[in-house]
């Protein structure tokens, strides 16, 4: 979550980011920072897609995985930690 609200902040090449996640309605609601996410994407005029993972690709990445897409400037990866 803290990529992507660094990410969102330095500014984004489109106005959308998409968080597809391999996990139920509930564990969505209750991953940490989403709210931050939510406020951040919300300030800054970024629509956030939150997608619940199809049953494929929970196959081949993982139950319980996330998956992010956004794009943004070339950039070094910094985690935001």
């Amino acid at each position: 979550m803290n990529y992507a609200i660094g990410r969102i902040e330095a500014g984004l090449l489109t106005p959308y980011v998409c968080l597809s996640c391999g996990l139920s309605w509930a564990e969505i609601e209750d991953l940490p920072g989403l709210d931050r996410l939510r406020e951040t994407c919300e300030k800054n005029g970024v629509e956030l897609l939150l997608p619940q993972m199809g049953i494929t690709s929970s196959v081949y990445i993982g139950p319980g995985s996330l998956c992010l897409a956004l794009g943004a400037e070339f950039h070094s990866f910094n985690d935001f930690q």
